[in-house]
């Protein structure tokens, strides 16, 4: 449901075609990849927004798109630590669910996320809106 990176960037090298409507992007423009919505699209999930790990059981997941389920990015630039951090997060969860009944304090409608992001100038940003409870931390 939450993606490690809720969106990733990458700058075109050449012009980009897109298929849907006849339109360009030019060499030079970023695109901004947002994996949060995309795990969250009910093209793909049924009940987008709610844990249900049966979404990725062979038979439910049959004929979906490769890509719509990217939380570590896809393609030759993805996460180089994808395959180490599946398998710590595997036994981590298989030690702690083994051990102890999980519970959460705050129910998920009240969940605040945060994305963070580190900027090449090294540089504190904040951005928010209004009540809207996501927050941009850039440093």
């Amino acid at each position: 449901m939450y993606p490690p990176v809720p969106g990733i960037a990458r700058k075109l090298k050449e012009d980009v075609q897109i298929v849907t409507n006849n339109y360009v992007l030019p060499a030079g423009t970023t695109v901004v990849i947002p994996m949060l919505s995309i795990h969250r699209h009910p093209e793909h999930y049924k009940n987008p927004n709610v844990f249900d790990p049966d979404n990725f059981l062979p038979e439910n997941s049959q004929g979906r798109h490769y890509y719509s389920f990217i939380p570590f990015s896809a393609g030759p630039r993805s996460c180089v630590g994808r395959k180490y951090a599946l398998l710590k997060l595997k036994i981590l969860l298989s030690t702690v669910l083994r051990d102890y009944r999980v519970v959460s304090a705050v129910p998920e409608e009240q969940f605040q996320l945060l994305i963070q992001a580190p900027t090449a100038s090294g540089s504190d940003w904040s951005l928010g809106s209004g009540d809207h409870p996501t927050w941009i931390n850039f440093f």
